[in-house]
């Protein structure tokens, strides 16, 4: 109750978990392999995969530039089914937050012509080694994660496609 407590109020740091011996109810960081059976297909490249980050903008007129880059679309879309693997422990993840948006979506802005048009994605593959930040709850089946985020072990240092 007293850790409950302190996960709401924010003052405890989240457990690391990277072996099912680590596992205890409460905020937590997951360190383990990512699954899904439904992947979701990138908006840019037409890839499956698990997540994917896509961030759309254009150029408009600056009084300080002459030109700068403005945000015209912004979307985190998580695929159906995703689950963490750690040692053979499977934990079914739900996403807190997480839009509808796919590759029709972003051709439909292409579509537009939109002058100084860029579109960039981060893709999570299936299978890549991820930490998950959320909420872990013991359920009668094992347990679950609700997640507000999760970081690609693999992408560190990279300036990957967005």
């Amino acid at each position: 109750m007293i850790g409950a407590l302190l996960d709401a109020l924010g003052l405890r740091a989240p457990a690391a978990v990277r072996h099912p011996a680590d596992l205890r109810p409460g905020k937590a960081v997951v360190f383990g392999t990512l699954h899904t059976d439904d992947p979701v297909q990138s908006p840019v490249r037409g890839k499956p995969c698990a997540a994917f980050y896509y961030r759309a903008s254009f150029r408009r007129a600056s009084r300080v530039k002459g030109f700068a880059q403005a945000l015209l679309r912004d979307a985190l879309v998580y695929a159906d089914g995703l689950s963490v693997t750690v040692d053979g422990v499977s934990i079914p993840l739900t996403p807190r937050n997480g839009v509808d948006f796919g590759r029709a979506d972003h051709q439909a802005l292409v579509k537009q012509k939109i002058d100084g048009f860029k579109a960039l994605e981060k893709r999570v593959p299936v299978g890549a080694q991820v930490a998950v930040h959320g909420a872990l709850r013991r359920t009668s089946d094992g347990w679950t994660m609700t997640f507000d985020q999760i970081d690609h072990q693999g992408s560190e240092g990279k300036r990957g496609k967005r």
